[in-house]
């Protein structure tokens, strides 16, 4: 009996925390805060920052220019091996328009 509880707190908890991950973006446009869509797929990405090609935004990140976990976040499927990228704009910009001289690797 002592299990079954503490299973189903288990997977309460964890039905909460997703319900929550889910809910957040929708959340935070209702509050005003527009931050949660300014991360966007690569070919939405390329649009907002002018960029012709998606394949550029991608060879940014491989290069090392955009970041992982800074201008660009890995989304993908649990289980998945290829990744799905997203793009936080206004990083993207600053980092972008910054002098190449003072930018640093991380």
């Amino acid at each position: 009996m002592m299990d079954d509880e503490i299973l189903e707190a288990l997977v309460d908890a964890k039905v909460e925390s997703k319900l929550r991950e889910l809910l957040a973006p929708f959340v935070a446009l209702l509050a005003g805060d527009n931050s949660a869509s300014d991360w966007v797929n690569a070919d939405e990405a390329c649009k907002r920052l002018d960029i012709p090609a998606q394949r550029f935004c991608m060879k940014t990140y491989l290069r090392g220019l955009l970041r992982l976990g800074k201008e660009v976040r890995d989304r993908r499927s649990p289980g998945r091996k290829k990744p799905r990228y997203q793009f936080h704009v206004p990083s993207c910009e600053k980092r972008l328009n910054t002098d190449p001289s003072k930018r640093r690797g991380v």
